[in-house]
């Protein structure tokens, strides 16, 4: 089974990971990919605004949890052969950070509340852009890839 990209998203991900280790077999094996939101850094823009939007965009993927501590969590699903790897993603293009994320729209997403107040919300897209006009962007966090089979 491939959860890629699902755990984060998740209100309820540990009980996902119960429920996936109880529909499979013994011996077969879920391979998971996600992003571990609690360790976003947005380097190349106003530090204060970096961190209130970094953290806002943590707290709004529930299942954050579970990833940042994938192992242990397929432990007690009932997984053995536990496997996780953490890989570093860093971007420092607009086009792929926003593309991919909508990192420019963060301080204040369309009919959402934002991690900003609405001064620095107008200006968050200006901060992310000038960084990228003058080479200094880094957005970067962790990926968790884990594999474990069902016993």
């Amino acid at each position: 089974m491939l959860a890629a990209r699902v755990f984060h998203h998740l209100d309820e991900a540990g009980e996902a990971l119960a429920e996936w280790r109880r529909v499979l077999r013994p011996g077969g094996r879920l391979v998971t990919a996600d992003s571990d939101a609690a360790t976003t850094v947005i380097e190349g823009v106003d530090p204060a605004a970096a961190t209130a939007v970094a953290a806002w965009r943590a707290s709004m993927l529930p299942g954050g949890p579970v990833v940042a501590h994938l192992a242990a969590r397929l432990a007690e699903a009932g997984f053995g052969s536990v496997s996780v790897e953490s890989h570093l993603l860093e971007v420092g293009s607009l086009d792929r950070a926003d593309g991919v994320m909508g990192l420019a729209d963060w301080g204040e997403p369309a009919g959402a509340v934002g991690a900003l107040g609405p001064d620095a919300a107008r200006r968050w897209r200006g901060w992310v852009e000038g960084a990228v006009a003058a080479g200094r962007l880094r957005f970067r966090y962790r990926y968790e890839v884990g594999s474990a089979v069902a016993v």
